[in-house]
Parts: structure tokens; C-alpha cells; sequence
């Protein structure tokens, strides 16, 4: 995970079920990315047909830009 703070893991589990050391390396999508793929997805819907000049980074920012909104709004940040 990164170090800015992203909600945690997107799909947590129980640590008993798991050795501590095999889930701390293997904690998997975080949060943030989470939201992030699915704003992606409706952005890509509206956007990609109608805006011919549209920069993929451009979606990618604003797909990170709103998991953002979305962990802050939870008071997760």
C-alpha cells in the first residue's frame, strides 16, 4: 500500500484465518484503486465516444480524483 492513506485493503479478511506474515505481503487491491476502477468505468462510458481529443491520463487523474472524494466522504482519511 501506498503511503498516502487509501482506505485500506478493498476486500479485507480475517487475520485468524491467515499467517500474519502471508497477509501483510499479499493485502491486495487497495480501497482507493478500487474506487478508482469503477469511477474509471463510467468515465470511460460517457467520455471515450464523445470526446475525440481525450487523454487517457486525463480520465486516469480524475478517476483517482474521485476514489479520493469517496474515501474522504466515508471519514476514512
Amino acid at each position: 500500500m501506498n503511503t498516502k492513506k487509501d482506505g485500506g485493503p478493498a476486500f479485507p479478511c480475517d487475520l485468524t484465518a491467515y499467517d500474519k506474515e502471508v497477509r501483510r505481503e499479499n493485502e491486495g487491491m487497495a480501497l482507493r484503486d478500487y474506487f478508482a476502477a469503477k469511477a474509471m468505468q463510467s468515465y470511460i462510458a460517457v467520455f471515450w465516444e464523445h470526446h475525440e481529443n481525450i487523454v487517457e491520463e486525463q480520465l486516469a487523474a480524475a478517476a483517482y480524483v474521485m476514489a479520493d472524494a469517496m474515501i474522504k466522504i466515508r471519514k476514512i482519511s
